[in-house]
């Protein structure tokens, strides 16, 4: 589905296949974002989770088992749900289930907000005891084998237009 949000300057749209950004738009109309041109690309900005790139042999090993992940993890293909929503605001997180659990052992919630002309905002929630396997370090503030809590990271000035 796709969530429209805006402001005095922007308008962006979100898709919650991925939790997406798909159009980023200011008052004049000029698009800020990639369209997506299904000859060279055809996504725009992908919510990348829990890792960057390849596995080696698209697979890592932890606690003795292989565990097989396609590139950029499993957040590109995952259905977001919406948990807030304003006028220049959402918010999507992903609730681990049996498919997740099978390629990332790990009981985490990933959230992502959007809001324009602020930072953008992701967040994992360990939701049991057992320490997270590094490769989720990216996020960590702290430890890379944090355990129970949230942690995340907040990025540059996303969606930062003025003069439109």
């Amino acid at each position: 589905m796709l969530y429209t949000i805006r402001n005095e300057a922007l308008m962006a749209q979100v898709s919650s296949s991925g939790a997406q950004l798909m159009s980023l738009e200011g008052k004049n109309h000029t698009q800020y974002l990639w369209r997506g041109n299904p000859r060279y690309w055809s996504d725009r900005s992908l919510t990348i989770f829990p890792y960057v790139a390849r596995l080696t042999k698209g697979c890592y090993r932890y606690k003795g088992k292989f565990y097989h992940m396609p590139i950029h993890g499993f957040g590109p293909s995952s259905d977001f749900s919406v948990f807030e929503q304003t006028e220049s605001c959402v918010a999507f997180r992903l609730e681990s289930n049996p498919k997740l659990y099978n390629m990332y052992p790990f009981d985490l919630q990933p959230r992502i907000f959007f809001k324009p002309r602020r930072k953008q905002k992701i967040l994992a929630e360990n939701r049991s005891d057992k320490a997270v396997h590094n490769i989720t370090s990216r996020l960590s503030n702290t430890q890379a084998t944090q355990k129970r809590g949230i942690y995340g990271k907040i990025y540059g000035k996303i969606f930062q237009v003025t003069g439109t």
